[in-house]
């Protein structure tokens, strides 16, 4: 994630990151381009100027990474957010795209033996949680290409 620059003009991103956080299973392209994109959906969607916050915490079997922003997401659509080629009404009005980066980032974290959830919490801030598997959890390998 950090080295993933802001676009120019863009929102700053906020990383919060323990020191401890354990090492994941993960191929690292896939990641880059995993967190590529939720952080450019983050910037093109934000209703504000406020930083997009990044934070990760260590659960049992498990990594998270969570990304905040405020964005116009009706808490009905949440859901197909990862559809492929489904795009919020909301998004016409804010940015071009084709619908299928949420769908893409799923799949390769499923790819991973990792998952990516979204919500709408109050005042407008969208949440993406990404779970990754940490290292040493060997019934929860990925396919092919860990790093």
């Amino acid at each position: 994630i950090s080295r993933i620059a802001p676009e120019p003009g863009g929102q700053e991103f906020c990383l919060r990151l323990p020191e401890d956080l354990p090492p994941v299973k993960a191929n690292e392209p896939m990641l880059e381009a995993i967190f590529k994109n939720l952080l450019s959906n983050a910037q093109k969607y934000s209703l504000a100027a406020e930083p997009v916050l990044i934070s990760a915490e260590a659960e049992p079997k498990a990594v998270v990474v969570t990304l905040r922003n405020r964005a116009v997401v009706a808490p009905g659509e949440v859901d197909r957010l990862f559809d492929l080629a489904y795009r919020s009404p909301s998004a016409f009005e804010r940015a071009e795209g084709s619908g299928i980066g949420l769908a893409e980032c799923r799949a390769l974290l499923r790819f991973m033996k990792g998952d990516i959830c979204a919500s709408v919490l109050e005042g407008n801030t969208f949440e993406v949680r990404v779970r990754l598997q940490p290292v040493g959890d060997e019934d929860n390998a990925p396919a092919s290409g860990a790093a």
